[in-house]
């Protein structure tokens, strides 16, 4: 539904050699412990049309702080495609949390 493929940030903590191998390039400040890294945005999709680029790290969708994929599902269940539905996402980008807006 977003239109992203996302790595969970603290399944990288439990093994950073694991993914550094299997995702050459992935970096993941040490402060940053939970959210998901953005490893592929889909052309076209929702996340692509809020500017998420590879290399964010999701840390809220819809105002929750997401530690967990069943909540990312939880709350993009609250959407519907071609609603106009407006979600806030905040993302870790280059040193600092920007907030995207990206709608349904």
């Amino acid at each position: 539904l977003l239109g992203v493929q996302i790595l969970d940030i603290s399944g990288y903590w439990q093994d950073p050699d694991y993914y550094k191998e299997l995702y050459p390039g992935i970096i993941i400040p040490d402060h940053i412990k939970y959210g998901f890294y953005v490893n592929v945005v889909d052309k076209g999709g929702v996340a692509e049309k809020a500017k998420v680029q590879v290399g964010d790290i999701i840390l809220e969708f819809n105002n929750v702080e997401i530690r967990y994929s069943y909540q990312v599902r939880a709350e993009l269940g609250k959407f519907l495609i071609g609603s106009g539905q407006v979600a806030e996402i905040k993302v870790y980008r280059n040193g600092e949390v920007i907030t995207l807006y990206c709608e349904f």
